[in-house]
């Protein structure tokens, strides 16, 4: 009611994004939707690029994944012009999930990688470090022994200080699934 348009337009992304992590889906697009426009009129195209970037994970979750690939692109494209780095890594991992879910894994393995450097040049290990262990959840099977071996000691050497439980859990994961596969 003060017209505080941006600040409502934030609660509008992180209402959305909690409705879609309780699996609301069509609420929290609504919700998604509504934070978007606002940015687009504030002109805010970074927190437009990051609510992009959650209905991106939306409609993946929803397994729609044609339209997280026009969302994740259209996330990508903006966050590469915007100098946000960290913001960029971020959208990239999402872009690499969504080509693989998408089948296109050939395109996908070259994204998580660049997300890789680019969380690493924002000292964002943990980023850096979750980029390659989706790379290896999602395309262990297509890779070379030499690549999954390499790619596994970066992914342990990044995360080897992370505070997250779940994140030190999948890189155990990762690092037996290679040591299997080899």
């Amino acid at each position: 009611k003060i017209g505080n348009h941006r600040y409502t337009a934030i609660v509008e992304n992180n209402h959305g994004y909690l409705l879609s992590s309780l699996k609301r889906i069509d609420e929290a697009c609504l919700h998604l939707d509504k934070a978007r426009r606002l940015f687009e009129m504030l002109n805010d195209h970074v927190r437009r690029a990051q609510v992009d970037e959650t209905l991106a994970q939306l409609h993946l979750a929803s397994e729609r994944y044609d339209l997280a690939d026009v969302a994740i692109d259209l996330a990508v494209n903006t966050l590469e012009s915007s100098g946000e780095q960290a913001f960029l890594a971020e959208a990239l991992i999402t872009r690499g999930i969504v080509l693989c879910r998408l089948g296109k894994q050939p395109e996908a393995k070259p994204i998580f990688e660049r997300a890789q450097r680019v969380a690493e040049r924002c000292e964002d290990n943990e980023a850096a470090g979750r980029a390659l262990l989706i790379l290896i959840e999602e395309m262990c099977d297509q890779l070379a022994d030499d690549e999954r071996r390499e790619i596994g000691a970066q992914a342990n050497q990044l995360l080897a200080n992370s505070q997250q439980h779940a994140t030190r859990e999948r890189l155990r994961k990762c690092l037996e699934t290679i040591a299997e596969a080899h």
